[in-house]
């Protein structure tokens, strides 16, 4: 949409046509109240101003919307533009990403757990077979010693 600083969208030079894309009027187009407001807030500001604003359309689809001021050329009339961006793909986007990550998180923690107390109850079994040998000599059984492992001396 592109609209003047009263609100009203400029019709197009060859048709008169305004230039409103159908999509933009079926999730409303702006009230010129509001665009008054924007226009005044933007010229105010030392710094450009963008508005983003989120609507839904008779469908129910949501859409951002992303407005700001720009200027004529010599920087003398304000107008308004608005650019809508359907956010349908991205919500399909980020449900699949949830729903992979709530079934993928749980098996993976799982998984890790298993994984790490096989792999720690191998790493520990030379350190149990220490603590039973030490557990069988006694005072009087003093030359019992531990066995090496197969290869190794």
């Amino acid at each position: 949409m592109v609209a003047d600083a009263y609100g009203n969208a400029i019709p197009n030079a060859k048709t008169k046509d305004l230039e409103v894309s159908t999509a933009y009027e079926d999730i409303g187009i702006d009230h010129p109240a509001d665009i008054q407001a924007m226009v005044r807030a933007a010229a105010a500001s030392r710094t450009p101003r963008i508005f983003w604003t989120e609507r839904r359309n008779a469908k129910g689809e949501r859409f951002l919307i992303r407005s700001g001021i720009v200027f004529s050329e010599g920087h003398l009339a304000p107008y308004y533009v608005a650019i809508g961006l359907p956010l349908t793909q991205s919500n399909q986007i980020l449900r699949q990403f949830t729903l992979i990550y709530v079934a993928v998180f749980p098996a993976a923690l799982i998984l890790g757990s298993l994984l790490g107390w096989f792999m720690a109850g191998r790493a520990l079994t030379p350190v149990l077979a220490v603590a039973q040998a030490a557990q069988r000599i006694s005072g009087s059984n003093l030359s019992l010693r531990h066995p090496h492992p197969a290869g190794r001396r």
